[in-house]
Order: structure tokens, then C-alpha cells, then sequence
């Protein structure tokens, strides 16, 4: 069993090559798989190297190889067709880079700049493909939160009135309480309220209420609404449980405080 684990009988061989043909001959040599490269100048840096150009090429593309896979792993769906795909049937991946490596008529420097511009091209597009979504992701999340404020705020406005049953459309919005009653026309005059309404982390309600109730003095009334579905965030990419407020005022000072505070 001893002479599994030796190797095969080795030759050194010191081979001249033109640079002109340096590619096309490692890549054949490397295609067979009986040689093994030794460093003859191991304490040379890696910048000062023969063809260092063509390493950062490698590199760069590399980098992009990586970037693809992190991005197929992103997506389940995509992932399960990779894998469906790979399981059915069609050549290896290593077949496929050997084949394209040799290219016609054996360009390899040519297959290399074509993989590279492929490369390339591919990684613009996805990138491009990454922000057309993360814009739509955010367009409907702004949608799913408009429609929610909405929603919140009717039944908040209803309960004021006391439900939709009790309201009197029929009656302007000075007319008394209580039937018979005498209305003051100096009631009520110079009093104008504003609201603002939107939609926050549950998170941070605490906080938010701190600061509001210092900022204006407790001169506010906040009212606030529980959003049954979690809200994905467009820029962590997690789905977070929030909240809708409202929030009613009076002047325009309190006004700028609120809006820079809720901002």
C-alpha cells in the first residue's frame, strides 16, 4: 500500500519559450495536467513579476466571478434553477473552459479579452439590473406606507367623530354638539390645527415620543396605529414592523420643529 501515496516519477525540465508564445504553451501544458511549475525566483515581489499585467486581469476578473456567485447566492430562485440546470444534463464546467480557452485555432490571448469583455459587460448590466431594483423596491415600499397611512388615518379621523354611523354630513363643522345648543361665533376663531402623519420603525417610537414631548413642551397630540404587515427596507433588504402616526399641532413654529425632527 506504500506505493500509493509515492509520486510518479519525476524529470526536471527547463524549457525556453518565445513570449509571443508563453500563453499558448503553458496553456496547453497545463491543459494536460502532468507538469508541475517551480518558482525560480521566490523572493521576487509580486508587482516586479513577467506578465503582472495579465495577473491583475485575472484578478479583476476574478473579482467579478465572485461578485456573480454572491449574487446568484441572493437569490433562492435563481439558485434552485442553477442547481435543477446542473442536475439535468450538459457539459462540465470544466470541459466548457477548456474548450473555450482553446479557442479557434488556438488564440488563447483572444479568448482571454473576449472572457474578459464578456465579463465586463455582464457585471454592468447587473449592476445597472441592482439599482433598477432597489428603486422599485423602494417605490413600492413608499406605496405600501402611503397606503397604510391612508388607511390609518380615515379610521383615526372616524373615531374623532365618533364612527362613520354617528357622523352628521348634513351639518357644517360649526354646528353645536349637543341639539339646541347655542353656538359663540368667537369660539374657535384664530385656532388652526395641523397634522402631520407618516410611518416609522416600532423600534424607535420611544424615542421619537421623547424627543417630541421635549421639542414642543407636550404642546401636541400624537395619535398612533399598529401596521399588520411587516415593510421590507429598501436599503438593509429586511423586513421591519412599523408603525403610523399622526401627530396634530397648532402655529408654524411647532410646525418646522416637528417636520425637522420626523425628517
Amino acid at each position: 500500500m506504500g506505493h500509493l501515496w509515492r509520486s510518479e516519477p519525476m524529470q526536471l525540465v527547463q524549457l525556453f519559450v518565445q513570449i509571443e508564445a508563453a500563453h499558448d504553451t503553458v496553456d496547453e501544458l497545463g491543459n494536460l495536467g502532468l507538469i508541475q511549475f517551480r518558482d525560480l525566483n521566490p523572493d521576487v515581489n509580486a508587482f516586479q513579476r513577467n506578465f503582472v499585467n495579465e495577473v491583475k486581469r485575472c484578478d479583476e476578473m476574478e473579482r467579478k466571478l465572485r461578485f456573480f456567485e454572491a449574487q446568484v447566492q441572493a437569490e433562492p430562485s435563481v439558485r434552485r434553477l442553477l442547481t435543477n440546470v446542473s442536475i439535468d444534463a450538459g457539459p462540465s464546467s470544466s470541459s466548457m473552459t477548456s474548450s473555450y480557452a482553446s479557442g479557434a485555432g488556438g488564440a488563447g490571448g483572444q479568448s482571454l479579452d473576449e472572457l474578459e469583455g464578456r465579463l465586463e459587460e455582464l457585471e454592468k448590466e447587473l449592476q445597472q439590473m441592482n439599482v433598477n431594483q432597489t428603486m422599485l423596491n423602494r417605490n413600492n415600499n413608499e406605496l405600501l406606507e402611503l397606503r397604510h397611512v391612508l388607511t390609518k388615518d380615515a379610521v383615526f379621523f372616524q373615531e374623532a367623530y365618533g364612527g362613520a354611523g354617528d357622523a352628521r354630513p348634513n351639518e357644517g363643522s360649526d354646528a353645536p354638539l349637543l341639539a339646541g345648543a347655542a353656538v359663540d361665533p368667537t369660539i374657535g376663531r384664530g385656532v388652526k390645527l395641523g397634522f402631520i402623519t407618516g410611518v416609522i420603525a416600532r423600534d424607535k417610537v420611544p424615542a421619537f415620543e421623547r424627543v417630541l414631548w421635549r421639542a414642543t413642551r407636550g404642546n401636541l397630540f400624537m395619535r398612533q396605529a399598529l401596521v399588520e404587515e411587516k415593510l421590507r427596507d429598501p436599503s438593509s433588504g429586511l423586513e421591519v414592523e412599523k408603525n403610523v402616526f399622526i401627530i396634530f399641532y397648532q402655529g408654524d413654529r411647532l410646525f418646522q420643529k416637528i417636520k425637522k425632527i420626523c425628517e
